[in-house]
């Protein structure tokens, strides 16, 4: 597949961007929009995110209802006060505890499937800037930490730190050389609710 050219406005080639979009968004949401409406360049190639919701909803649910029922289940059938609170608790407990751990389980196939993804992008379209936002925030950190990319990034409102939590991960760390090379600009909200600092 032959890389576009970048059209050049006033004799400058307009630049080449690579958008990662968010949880909630798509390839055709309102940010990749308005960058391909101020005329970049703009690749934004879909990571799927979508189509894990229902399969992650049906999960939590049915994880959720076997736990309350076997909790039911040791209440009615302890002979004690004690017995039935401990069982009912218990059971609670561990229905947390196994749809926590595989949460983490799936949100780290679907980071290590979106960062396959957006390196196959960056192979193949050759940015010269990468976009992300809120998610694709994090997977554009990710790209950073494993040195798939280390040209200019801009990160909106990034949520590295929210996956690696419910990932259960260490929060991610960018090589130093960004800060040095001041080729990373994060813009983020005081009053962002969805993604707090």
């Amino acid at each position: 597949m032959a890389t576009p050219a970048a059209v050049p406005i006033a004799g400058r080639p307009l630049a080449r961007v690579l958008f990662l979009h968010g949880l909630e968004s798509s390839p055709r949401g309102k940010k990749r929009m308005v960058l391909d409406k101020a005329g970049f360049l703009t690749e934004c190639p879909d990571m799927h995110i979508r189509e894990w919701r229902r399969p992650v909803l049906l999960f939590f649910g049915s994880t959720a209802v076997v736990s309350l029922a076997s909790g039911c289940w040791f209440a009615i059938n302890q002979q004690t006060a004690v017995g039935k609170s401990l069982g009912f608790f218990s059971s609670l407990l561990t229905g947390f505890v196994v749809a926590r751990v595989c949460a983490a389980l799936m949100l780290r196939r679907i980071i290590a499937r979106s960062v396959a993804i957006q390196l196959a992008a960056i192979k193949a379209f050759r940015p010269n800037l990468i976009i992300g936002s809120s998610f694709g925030g994090a997977i554009a950190v990710e790209l950073l930490r494993l040195h798939h990319w280390s040209g200019p990034t801009l990160l909106l409102a990034p949520a590295q730190d929210r996956l690696a939590w419910v990932a259960g991960r260490a929060r991610p760390n960018l090589p130093a050389s960004f800060a040095a090379d001041k080729l990373l600009l994060i813009v983020h909200g005081l009053r962002d609710t969805m993604v707090p600092i």
